[in-house]
């Protein structure tokens, strides 16, 4: 918090020369003395009016902040219209990470002296800090004060960006760097405005120029590497995350999206996925504390307890709005912990489905396991893993007699107080079962369930009539889409020379993304002129691009899941290559539950010889289009009633075979 003001003034009233020498001994930073001598006149009862403030102003410089906030408190008590004690208060209490209280404090200055800049944006930091929208309308008064100060731009564009106004944060930083272009250097908040506002050159072309001036800085190597990431650069990405780690090896968010970026690396084995888990599980979840252990109560009903940051317009959220009104209420209690404060019409739908409904986003690990105790929550589930939003330390407490991972992570936690990872026959085989932490608890059908759209757009006819020619697709995540990726599916478009490829996804809007992606295609002998680059933005123009594809091509060792299940009920076949991980095996659970296990290839020639026979075959392709969708909405894939039974059992079977 900036701005901390000072008022070593000289005084002529007794005991002025006391006063002074320690106001002396502050000027030239010897404030460890000049503490000594404040209190000693304080206990005097000296009425200087400046006396705490000054000692507050002292111990803050040594880093004192609990004493010095009690110096400040006693400023104002005594002086209640002493704005600069008011704001100095906030300022410290800010520094404590006490927010509310800061603006509090801060609102008082602000109040007291309304023409003073300093209070009024840290008062906006504070408010930010403390989630408050309010933070938004202080910052934009602060630019209407002084138009010309680029610090106010700053603090209006950190406000933006905190309470999700990307294209407006950005609009705050140009103002700002256009006053002063080194406004913004020590921060890295410009290239996650980028990133968010989908500008991934600029994003990244930030983050490298950010570690290029400061190689130590911790943060900016994971935002690069999350760049790289959502570009496809997996290799880069896990080189900038690993930077990051070394660098400040307590950041678990660095941490967690460096295990994460295992999960698509051709270079990493299911082993290792999961020993980097295990070395995040202890750095930063092994506190070697838990909860006593839990009274389990008798009750008929089973407490079941999900966090999620993704209770909103989000592909699981869509399904938590679905699923969560076919829980059995005569055997299931429903409770859902969001950690995010964000809320849309998705979210008030789940919430008013759920049994308990608690937005849990400010509260700590702690206070976070205390509070599903104290709920009585018999099995807990995270639907995170280590994906953005996760509060995997809070499990690490053990609040909860059962804890399982299902759904928006496929991998395991690393974690031994994760008991249960959910899964099927299918994604975790019994001879995959080394490569987790956490048991497997494996639902009697699918592992997957798929809400279809409420989208009147139907299949359509086969684009290859029309065209002449067949046109492949893949509108997985860019992260799954290596080089190895790339070189399979060119041995197909080689040996068919006047076919199609369809790539989409937001990244691509970006030339460097596009332009890496066409040197893989020509480094293996496909003319990137055969490649379409998109980046759809509505869902409703997503689900039209389907239409422009005959046949979609898979990713691996990380394959497709919505992104397959949609290729189905738009008509559209997916030939997948299973790999020997979770995540690699998604789509063969999903092709197994609707019934076309036809579709899956023995092995990467095997991929090759199925792709142009199907591409060869237009009335196959025409056969699929017109079955798909209703064999796939008739499948067990879109049962949601049946789905939710079968993990209401899977539950019940996991507090059977709790750890006593």
């Amino acid at each position: 918090m900036k701005n901390l003001k000072r008022s070593f003034s000289v005084v002529c009233e007794p005991p002025a020369s006391r006063i002074n020498q320690a106001n002396d001994m502050a000027l030239e930073g010897r404030h460890a003395e000049a503490v000594e001598i404040y209190r000693e006149l304080a206990r005097s009862g000296s009425t200087f009016p400046y006396l705490w403030i000054n000692l507050g102003i002292s111990l803050t410089m040594l880093e004192r902040l609990e004493e010095a906030a009690e110096a400040f408190h006693e400023a104002v008590r005594r002086q209640p219209s002493f704005a600069q004690a008011w704001g100095n208060l906030g300022s410290v209490l800010a520094r404590l990470g006490r927010f509310d209280g800061a603006a509090l404090a801060l609102r008082q200055a602000v109040e007291l002296a309304p023409s003073d800049l300093g209070a009024r944006l840290n008062l906006a930091r504070a408010l930010q800090n403390a989630g408050d929208l309010e933070a938004i309308p202080v910052a934009e008064i602060a630019v209407q004060m002084v138009p010309q100060s680029a610090e106010a731009w700053c603090v209006l564009g950190d406000a933006r960006l905190a309470f999700g106004d990307d294209d407006g944060s950005l609009t705050a930083y140009d103002r700002a760097r256009g006053l002063d272009p080194s406004c913004l250097d020590g921060s890295n908040n410009l290239g996650l405005a980028y990133f968010r506002n989908g500008q991934l050159e600029e994003s990244m072309s930030f983050f490298e120029e950010a570690v290029m001036r400061r190689a130590g800085d911790a943060d900016a190597w994971c935002e690069l590497g999350i760049s790289r990431l959502h570009a496809g650069d997996v290799p880069g990405a896990i080189e900038a995350l690993r930077a990051s780690v070394e660098r400040n090896p307590s950041n678990e968010y660095a941490h967690s999206n460096l295990v994460l970026s295992h999960c698509y690396s051709d270079g990493h084995t299911a082993d290792d996925i999961r020993d980097e888990a295990i070395v995040w599980a202890k750095v930063h979840a092994q506190t070697g504390f838990e909860l006593p252990p839990v009274h389990v109560a008798s009750r008929d009903k089973l407490r079941v307890g999900y966090l999620s940051a993704d209770f909103h317009a989000h592909p699981a959220g869509y399904l938590y709005e679905a699923m969560f009104p076919h829980h059995d209420r005569s055997r299931f209690e429903v409770f859902a912990y969001s950690n995010k404060d964000y809320a849309d019409d998705v979210t008030r739908r789940i919430a008013g489905s759920a049994d308990e409904w608690k937005v849990i986003s400010d509260h700590s690990d702690q206070e976070l396991a205390e509070l599903v105790r104290q709920d009585g929550i018999d099995v807990f589930v995270d639907l995170l893993g280590h994906t953005p939003g996760h509060r995997l330390k809070a499990f690490g407490l053990r609040p909860a007699p059962v804890q399982a991972t299902w759904l928006g992570y496929f991998g395991t936690t690393g974690m031994p107080q994760i008991d249960f990872i959910l899964a099927d026959r299918y994604v975790l085989p019994e001879r995959h079962e080394s490569h987790f932490v956490e048991r497997a608890a494996r639902m009697p059908g699918c592992l997957y369930v798929f809400q279809p759209p409420k989208l009147a757009i139907e299949p359509g006819s086969l684009p290859a009539r029309s065209n002449g020619f067949v046109t492949f697709g893949c509108f997985n995540n860019l992260s799954k889409i290596t080089p190895e990726v790339v070189a399979l599916w060119c041995q197909v478009l080689r040996a068919l020379p006047d076919s199609r490829m369809v790539l989409n996804r937001w990244p691509l809007k970006s030339m460097r993304v596009r332009e890496w992606y066409a040197s893989m295609f020509r480094a293996n002998g496909v003319d990137p002129s055969r490649i379409e680059f998109r980046a759809t933005s509505g869902r409703e123009e997503y689900f039209r691009s389907y239409h422009d594809v005959d046949l979609m091509l898979d990713s691996f060792p990380f394959g497709g899941g919505t992104t397959t299940s949609e290729a189905l009920w738009m008509g559209v076949p997916v030939v997948s290559l299973s790999a020997e991980r979770f995540v690699g095996r998604m789509t063969e659970s999903i092709l197994h539950t609707v019934g076309v296990p036809e579709l899956l290839p023995t092995d990467a020639s095997d991929f090759v010889r199925k792709a142009l026979e199907l591409a060869g075959d237009l009335p196959q392709l025409e056969a699929y289009r017109s079955s798909l969708r209703e064999k796939t909405v008739g499948s067990p894939l879109c049962d949601l009633p049946s789905y939710t039974r079968d993990l209401e059992s899977t539950f019940e079977w996991m507090w059977e075979n709790r750890r006593r």
